[in-house]
C-alpha cells in the first residue's frame, strides 16, 4: 500500500478519499484518527423583509398581490381586466371598476 500524503486540511482529507461526517460543518478523519471541520463562511444575515440581491439582476423583485385589476387605454377608452396589477401594460391606468360590462 503506497504511504498516505501528510493531510493538513479539510479539503485535503476530503480528497484523500477519508470518510466524512454528514454534520454541519462536515467532519473528515484521517486513516490516522486525526479530524478536519469543513470551514464555512460566515453566512450574512439580511434584516428582516430585506431580499439579496441576485448576480446580473439590475432590476428589484416585483411582487403583486393576485386580484383582477382593472384598467383603461387612455388611447382607445378600452376597459379590459387584468389577473394582477403587474399585468397592467404600461399606459394603461387602473380604473376602480368595471364599468357595468365585462370585458375579455
Amino acid at each position: 500500500e503506497p504511504p498516505q500524503k501528510e493531510v493538513a486540511s479539510f479539503e485535503e482529507c476530503f480528497a484523500a478519499g477519508n470518510p466524512v461526517m454528514e454534520s454541519y460543518p462536515r467532519q473528515c478523519r484521517t486513516v490516522d484518527g486525526k479530524y478536519f471541520v469543513e470551514e464555512i463562511e460566515e453566512p450574512i444575515l439580511l434584516p428582516p423583509g430585506e431580499l439579496p440581491s441576485v448576480p446580473g439582476s439590475d432590476k428589484e423583485p416585483v411582487f403583486c398581490i393576485q386580484v383582477i385589476t382593472p384598467a383603461r387605454n387612455p388611447a382607445t377608452g378600452e376597459v379590459r381586466e387584468f389577473p394582477t396589477p403587474c399585468d397592467v401594460p404600461p399606459g394603461w391606468i387602473p380604473v376602480g371598476e368595471t364599468p357595468g360590462q365585462f370585458v375579455e
